[in-house]
């Protein structure tokens, strides 16, 4: 079954951080729907309270996630290939399957992450990462992505 965004959404993430708090405020219950979209390819959410959004598929190929907080997202089987997330907020994220091929989680901090059978390569960073209790890729376990520079938080 083929994923599709909300398109009003889409709109407010489209609109600025401003908008999504403002939306988050009238609408406390819901989750921001963004599974499968493909046009958010390069943006920049920096800084942007994007948790608990749901971008399950979504095309976030290197996008800028710098600061921004993405606590409690679904980003299964995301496209993150070179998305900057320096100094992300990552908890209880679920990342399993996404291609985070080149992507930068520098001083992310990550805790209670999946990222069960998610893609990484040499170019994958977590140089000065807090993380704990975080399910990692086997190619994690293997020493791919500077792993021996994690600090455990």
């Amino acid at each position: 079954m083929m994923q599709v965004p909300n398109i009003e959404h889409l709109e407010v993430v489209l609109q600025g951080a401003c908008a999504v708090d403002e939306w988050r405020q009238a609408h406390p219950a819901e989750r921001l729907q963004l599974s499968g979209c493909t046009t958010m390819r390069g943006a920049v959410f920096d800084g942007y309270n994007l948790s608990r959004a749901v971008l399950d598929g979504a095309d976030l190929r290197g996008c800028s996630f710098r600061g921004t907080d993405l606590s409690e997202c679904w980003m299964r089987r995301a496209d993150l290939r070179g998305a900057d997330l320096t100094r992300a907020i990552v908890h209880r994220a679920n990342l399993a399957g996404a291609d985070m091929r080149d992507a930068d989680f520098s001083a992310a901090q990550m805790y209670r992450c999946v990222m069960r059978d998610a893609q990484v390569n040499d170019g994958t960073r977590f140089t000065g990462a807090h993380v704990a209790k975080v399910v990692w890729p086997d190619a994690i376990a293997d020493g791919v992505g500077g792993i021996s520079t994690i600090g455990w938080g």
